[in-house]
């Protein structure tokens, strides 16, 4: 299969790159592409099977976020009309559509309708991935993940910092259970669909800081601002839409990716 993926260098896409070995990957160059300019990207999109969009913004100015998760995906969607329309075009979305709070889910949320409509008006195929709380090695501290902050911090022998309690729970899925989710949705033949890709455990931040504490063999110091209120529980996903359809479902633990993650 011929695959063109945006978002290769970085954490999730490094994993994908792997799990895809033996499949022919184009991918996106900086120095030649720009997803703001539809004519750069045709010989990234041309003679494709399929392209993975990851790349994109969590943090940044509002503009950029919007910039890059909103039209960045609208311009890949506008080559892929103009210049080889029949492919299959799966997107890295997040749980945070579910309950937007921030300015980053409502640039997922833009992007997942863009996707939507193209798929009605065009040949394009769309696979929409929502994506629970990614982690794993490799990932960066204060920006992929709270574990991976969690990570660095307890290797530089700095305290957590948590606000509110810590009993907020989220649902965090392990990085490489991820790219096989990808990996199965290229075998997706549906015009248009949206899976949730998550663990369906949701996990507070004091059990994963109890967890951790288990595996290094070591008290972790924790400081709690409860003057600063938590964002509370994230909204409750299921993977059996994506059990039934692309037969995926994680196969990594949370204290098996804590281990893998810290050790």
């Amino acid at each position: 299969m011929k695959i063109a993926i945006t978002g290769s260098k970085g954490f999730l896409g490094q994993y994908v790159i792997k799990v895809l070995e033996g499949n022919t990957i184009t991918e996106f160059n900086h120095e030649k592409n720009s997803l703001f300019s539809v004519n750069s990207l045709k010989d990234f999109v041309t003679d494709q099977d399929a392209v993975i969009h990851i790349a994109g913004l969590n943090r940044a100015t509002d503009y950029n976020l919007l910039k890059t998760n909103v039209l960045g995906t609208a311009g890949i969607l506008e080559a892929i009309k103009q210049f080889n329309p029949k492919i299959k075009f799966i997107f890295t979305s997040s749980a945070q559509v579910l309950d937007i709070k921030n300015l980053y889910g409502v640039s997922k949320l833009e992007a997942e309708e863009i996707i939507e409509w193209y798929t009605k008006l065009t040949e394009i195929s769309g696979i929409i991935l929502r994506i629970s709380n990614i982690y794993g090695p490799k990932g960066k501290p204060f920006y992929n993940s709270v574990i991976a902050t969690f990570a660095h911090l307890i290797q530089e022998n700095k305290p957590l910092q948590i606000n509110g309690d810590g009993n907020q729970k989220r649902d965090y899925i392990f990085v490489s259970d991820v790219a096989e989710a990808i990996k199965s949705a290229l075998y997706c033949n549906n015009k248009f669909e949206i899976f949730d890709i998550c663990s369906n455990t949701q996990t507070s931040l004091n059990d994963i800081i109890e967890i951790s504490s288990r595996l290094l063999g070591k008290n972790i110091a924790v400081s709690y601002n409860k003057e600063v209120p938590s964002l509370g529980d994230a909204h409750i996903q299921s993977f059996k839409r994506a059990q039934e359809i692309l037969q995926w479902e994680p196969k990594i633990s949370l204290e098996e990716g804590l281990r893998q993650t810290f050790i």
